[in-house]
């Protein structure tokens, strides 16, 4: 008769944390535990699994082959566990549990916010925590289970899906074009004055298929902040280039005009960034499926 192993999932959880954040003590913050329950919570499971998992030292530890193995096959067990325990829960009461977002300041209050409300009123059963960051956050090692980013992805470890896209314009409001002349050729921008968002470098490339030009001249302003920018466009103080997800609903509403719209500049990705093994989890993937066309309506 072949001896059954009766393993704490609590123990394979801890081994994970540990591995995932390089060390006892990032993994104990992160759970809020005492770092002497996680140490001996490993050792327990090297007990009752029979093998070493980690080589310790006084300053670092390492895996062995088998801890690799096994960390490997073990944060994929663990993860199919979640997601049926999650699917299991919201065939009984509907999504349910805490979902971490995370996103750039700028994209996450113009594109994302507005729809979080909506969300939590039609999934009562589902908190959100957010972080606008425009740090590029490690979604492992932070815990977080969705991100929204900009730009080309640079993380082939995640999982991505693409939700759209987004350019830029040329912008200010129709008292600054009407007192200093509405734009007809890309050089008429040199004598006008440039509000620049810094975070683009000191270049924005536009063309129309056959010409090309930059906005490069030097700005009055520069400042790394979308909302700010658009606040000193609207005072009509200068010209702005912007993204057009950020001044779309203000160019509907008149309050900004765009010019030169035959120049346009690459698209831009907008997409969701999740670890894998997230992907499929109910409360994330109710989360991404509702408010995904909600974003593409005001890309």
């Amino acid at each position: 008769m072949t001896e059954q192993l009766g393993l704490d999932l609590n123990l394979a959880k801890i081994y994970v944390k540990v591995i995932e954040y390089k060390s006892f003590s990032g993994a104990a913050r992160m759970l809020r535990l005492p770092k002497s329950t996680v140490s001996r919570s490993v050792s327990q499971l090297e007990k009752d699994l029979g093998i070493q998992l980690i080589l310790r030292t006084t300053r670092q530890f390492s895996m062995t082959h088998q801890g690799e193995k096994f960390y490997h096959d073990c944060r994929h067990l663990l993860s199919d566990f979640e997601v049926k325990v999650n699917q299991l829960l919201e065939s009984k009461k509907g999504a349910q549990g805490t979902i971490r977002v995370t996103a750039p300041l700028d994209l996450g209050v113009a594109v994302l916010n507005p729809f979080i409300i909506e969300f939590t009123q039609a999934y009562p059963g589902v908190e959100i925590e957010v972080d606008y960051s425009d740090e590029v956050i490690n979604l492992v090692r932070e815990g977080i289970d969705l991100a929204l980013r900009i730009g080309t992805p640079k993380d082939s470890r995640l999982k991505m899906k693409k939700i759209g896209e987004s350019g830029f314009s040329i912008v200010a409001t129709h008292d600054y074009w009407q007192r200093r002349g509405y734009p007809q050729k890309p050089a008429d921008l040199d004598k006008l004055t440039y509000m620049h968002f810094s975070r683009l470098g000191r270049a924005i490339k536009f063309s129309n298929g056959k010409d090309s030009f930059d906005v490069k001249n030097d700005p009055r302003i520069a400042i790394n902040n979308l909302e700010s920018l658009k606040n000193i466009v609207m005072a009509s103080q200068g010209f702005g280039v912007i993204p057009d997800f950020f001044v779309k609903a203000e160019i509907q509403q008149g309050k900004l005009a765009a010019v030169l719209e035959s120049y346009k500049t690459p698209a831009v990705p907008i997409y969701w960034a999740m670890p894998e093994h997230k992907e499929n989890a109910p409360a994330i993937k109710n989360f991404r499926e509702f408010v995904t066309p909600k974003i593409r309506s005001v890309l």
